[in-house]
């Protein structure tokens, strides 16, 4: 694939984003032992792409959030994002084509979404 190609051509697009979003849905699945119920992948431009994820939250991360333990949900979220950092990365680099210059994770504990950006170098 072309470096940043599915920022302009929509059938390219489509096919990197909709593989991107089957392997983000995958990873989550392997490290929790549950995947999102959606997942979507957006591109940012030439360089970038945000996949989100809805419906992620484990049973006792649903009752955690119930609890009101919102920042321990956060923090061993974010724990286990940075625990698979390689793996993850390795993944978006063979789906896009493109080496990963940046990789951001956020959620929303309360509304059960999550972000992973990721900047990519510019094409050589």
């Amino acid at each position: 694939m072309t470096p940043g190609r599915w920022a302009g051509d929509p059938t390219d697009s489509k096919s990197v984003l909709s593989r991107l979003s089957d392997v983000m849905a995958r990873m989550y699945k392997d490290d929790s032992g549950r995947g999102p119920t959606v997942v979507r992948s957006y591109p940012l431009g030439a360089d970038g792409i945000v996949c989100v994820l809805e419906d992620t939250q484990t049973p006792v991360e649903r009752r955690l959030t119930e609890m009101g333990e919102l920042q321990r949900v956060r923090e061993v979220r974010l724990f286990f994002r940075h625990a698979s950092e390689e793996e993850i990365r390795a993944a978006v680099e063979e789906v896009t084509g493109r080496r990963v210059r940046a990789f951001l994770s956020g959620l929303d504990v309360r509304a059960d979404v999550c972000a992973e950006l990721f900047l990519f170098d510019a094409p050589d």
